[in-house]
């Protein structure tokens, strides 16, 4: 029973994915590359689960997660910061190793949702629009440069 539950959730979610408008996106600053991407929001009780991962790599990047952040339910439009933000990050390596991330008091984040509506075919997941901007700064402390993030979805 769960092994069916995790097919159907996986299926609706890639069935969300791609429903929607498309999303892209474009790196600056220590490493920079556009990408595609795919976003999936998903809501769990009191809370929704955002989610924006590119799709393929990213040159420059070893690694890139755009964005993962809970936000509250029932999901609305509206702008969020890292401030505002429920828990979660947006970070990034470049293939040199060096990690920068955006998460707590560190970094910036700007989350704008323009529309978003229920996905009739899946319970729980919805159907977004909106911008994702975002300035990554080093993990380590004494780390060099910075990455900027836009995404469009």
């Amino acid at each position: 029973m769960r092994r069916l539950a995790l097919a159907t959730l996986l299926a609706a979610s890639s069935a969300h994915a791609a429903e929607g408008a498309g999303c892209s996106g474009a790196v600056a600053g220590a490493a920079s590359g556009e990408f595609t991407c795919s976003v999936t929001v998903r809501v769990d009780g009191a809370k929704a689960l955002l989610e924006i991962a590119p799709e393929g790599k990213v040159a420059g990047l070893a690694a890139l997660s755009p964005a993962s952040f809970e936000l509250p339910s029932p999901l609305r439009p509206g702008t969020w910061t890292l401030a505002t933000l429920g828990p979660g990050r947006a970070r990034a390596v470049t293939d040199g190793g060096q990690a920068f991330a955006a998460q707590g008091t560190r970094g910036e984040v700007t989350l704008v949702i323009e529309q978003a509506e229920r996905y009739p075919q899946a319970r729980g997941f919805y159907v977004v629009s909106g911008t994702l901007t975002a300035r990554l700064v080093p993990e380590r402390a004494g780390g060099a440069g910075e990455l900027t993030l836009d995404v469009r979805f």
